[in-house]
């Protein structure tokens, strides 16, 4: 047998059971056997340990080797890829069943295991564990060593298909794993595709010619996720959010178009770029992965980028009232909202923190909530408008209607209005005309070059007028109030108290006599006395509801402030129909008067005094001013008050 043959030799497995000098004598033999043992072993390149030495140097020639050492020596063989090497003199049957299960791993990678077995025979080792097991005959002596491993060497591939339980495999097999075994030497295992080489090796032991195959590949890098920017609130682009209702149905008008932002709330968060996956190319080497890209975000004064404490992502925090607005890679919060046209089904219901502006007009059925301001360009047609804090500003006609309000936390400013309700926390102003409308200012009504004709105004401070009532004598009422009668929800409790006493006095028609002599109803007989006990009942829910109101009135009235002077300034002219009141008093204007004049309320006489016309006066309500806006803020105006 010449060296190439002895180098292609498969690693398999030798059992042989020697006495102690027997070992000593297979070890002295080794050196004779040196290619067939190098073959056998498979040693890695560079190193240059003969099978003796390495026997020597890893176990030592002793009489008794310990269980460590052995363990030991199997793990630094399996970790080098060399052959597994045991050596074991007489051990319990649990140290024989641990070797072998390191057999059996060491032939699961491919490598032999040497089985140097001593005298002790009392525990015969298992068939299969690592491959075929040979027992030689323990009186055999070097030469027959020799012989046999020559024997085994000649008919390696005879030998290799055998197996323990005398079943044999295939050719392909064989070959499979010789592939294997030297392919895993450059190339690692998790890389291979063992389907390819098997089928390799089947057309090998078919005596076919292989073609290129790829019988592996490695793993491309994957670069890291990019940076992101995740927005925590809907931004306005135009695009509507519709909302189901319990019912199933939807309200167009409804559309959701931003969501509103206050100073301080957190509207988006920025990620950073992670780390990529690192790659191996087919040989096993290392390709580095890429890092995500990072996403840039440019941000105005009004956003602010700042790391929060334990989180991987930076947070955006906005600086203003508003609407978060999107201009390609730059945010920014803007405080006015545009209606560029109409406020129409392409708009919807407006609310917003900001101040909203409409070009065109309001469509009848829509709303506008603001915070800081409403400026409608055009008309407003049976349209509800609700400011908190600023101001309302009308352009066009303002034409309202039934559920149709005008609310603001500041002034309000008309320029023709017909049938309208309106609430102001300081100022209405009217430029034009005012027709048959309820206008409550808690402090003054101005129309200094305006008519107003109809309808019923409240105000704390004072009234100027160009032109009262009309030729017709239209009623038109003015009312000089305190800081709590000018509130609509204290002329709702007025209404209320009113109608319970209108209840009351149609109970006691139906009652007749007996609504002052109820004891005289036990008197009459089953069916009429039933009759008036439950008219009498009723009655006594209706005072009892009453007392309660009543009590609410007088509660507010007490903490009521009637701010001096009160002052009605006619500029022009004041038609008859025109009716000034203050508490239980009444001024009327019975013929038509021109103007300029002035007509004073005289709060210690309790009198309207009529003189000269005087300019109005600034109002000093530093003694009233914490009552006003506590009162206010508790009870009015509000939307659920107001529509």
């Amino acid at each position: 047998m010449d060296e190439s043959q002895l180098c292609s030799l498969p690693t398999t497995d030798i059992s042989t059971s020697l006495s102690k000098d027997r070992l000593k004598l297979f070890i002295n033999a080794v050196p004779k056997l040196d290619k067939v043992v190098r073959a056998l072993l498979v040693l890695p390149a560079g190193m240059e340990t003969t099978l003796p030495s390495f026997l020597t140097t890893t176990f030592g020639v002793q009489d008794q080797i310990t269980v460590p050492t052995l363990l030991k020596a199997s793990q630094e063989f399996l970790k080098n890829d060399i052959e597994l090497c045991i050596i074991h003199e007489s051990f319990e049957k649990a140290d024989i069943e641990a070797f072998m299960l390191d057999c059996s791993n060491a032939k699961k990678s491919f490598a032999s295991a040497y089985l140097i077995r001593s005298d002790n025979d009392d525990y015969k080792l298992p068939q299969g564990f690592s491959g075929i097991i040979r027992e030689l005959d323990p009186t055999l002596d070097q030469a027959c060593i020799v012989k046999a491993l020559e024997q085994r060497a000649a008919s390696h591939e005879k030998r290799l298909l055998e197996l323990s339980d005398d079943k044999s495999i295939s050719s392909a097999e064989v070959k499979f794993r010789l592939l294997f075994a030297q392919l895993t030497k450059v190339v690692p295992k998790d890389l291979l595709h063992l389907n390819v080489i098997r089928d390799v090796a089947t057309e090998l032991s078919q005596g076919k010619a292989i073609k290129e195959r790829r019988i592996g590949k490695g793993r491309e890098p994957v670069k890291g996720k990019n940076g992101k920017l995740l927005l925590l609130v809907k931004s306005f682009t135009g695009e509507a959010a519709f909302e189901v209702s319990e019912q199933d149905t939807v309200d167009y008008r409804q559309l959701h178009l931003f969501d509103n932002v206050i100073p301080g709330q957190i509207v988006g968060r920025l990620y950073p770029p992670g780390e990529g996956e690192d790659g191996v190319d087919a040989l096993g080497a290392v390709i580095k992965a890429e890092r995500g890209d990072e996403t840039f975000v440019d941000l105005t004064e009004a956003l602010t980028l700042k790391q929060e404490t334990g989180r991987s992502y930076q947070s955006i925090f906005s600086n203003k009232f508003g609407f978060l607005l999107e201009l390609g890679a730059k945010l920014d919060i803007s405080e006015e909202f545009l209606v560029r046209g109409d406020l129409d089904l392409h708009y919807g219901h407006i609310d917003f923190v900001g101040t909203v502006v409409v070009n065109g007009n309001v469509l009848p059925g829509f709303s506008i909530k603001s915070r800081s301001g409403i400026v409608v360009r055009g008309d407003v047609e049976q349209a509800s408008l609700f400011c908190t804090e600023g101001n309302i500003e009308i352009s066009g006609y303002a034409h309202g209607g039934q559920g149709s309000r005008l609310v603001s936390g500041g002034s309000v400013t008309l320029k023709i209005a017909n049938d309208l309700f309106v609430e102001a926390r300081e100022d209405i102003i009217v430029t034009k005309e005012a027709v048959d409308c309820c206008l409550r200012a808690y402090r003054s009504i101005l129309l200094s070059h305006a008519s107003l004709i109809g309808g019923q105004s409240y105000f704390t401070a004072a009234c100027e007028i160009k032109t009262a009532g009309s030729d017709l004598g239209t009623k038109t009422e003015l009312f000089l109030c305190n800081d709590v009668e000018v509130r609509s929800d204290y002329t709702a409790l007025t209404t209320s108290i009113q109608e319970h006493e209108q209840v009351c006095e149609l109970i006691d028609l139906h009652l007749g006599p007996y609504a002052t002599s109820p004891d005289r109803v036990q008197l009459l007989n089953d069916k009429l006395r039933k009759k008036m006990e439950q008219l009498l009942k009723k009655k006594a829910n209706v005072l009892s509801s009453l007392e309660t109101l009543n009590k609410r009135q007088t509660e507010l009235l007490s903490k009521a402030t009637l701010l001096a002077p009160i002052r009605v300034n006619f500029v022009s002219y004041c038609n008859d129909g025109v009716t000034l009141y203050s508490g239980e008093e009444q001024f009327r204007i019975v013929e038509g008067e021109a103007g300029p004049f002035t007509i004073d309320f005289d709060r210690d006489s309790r009198s309207f005094v009529r003189s000269e016309y005087k300019p109005l006066e600034t109002i000093n309500r530093s003694e009233a001013q914490s009552t006003m806006e506590t009162e206010t803020k508790q009870d009015g105006p509000e939307e659920g008050s107001t529509g």
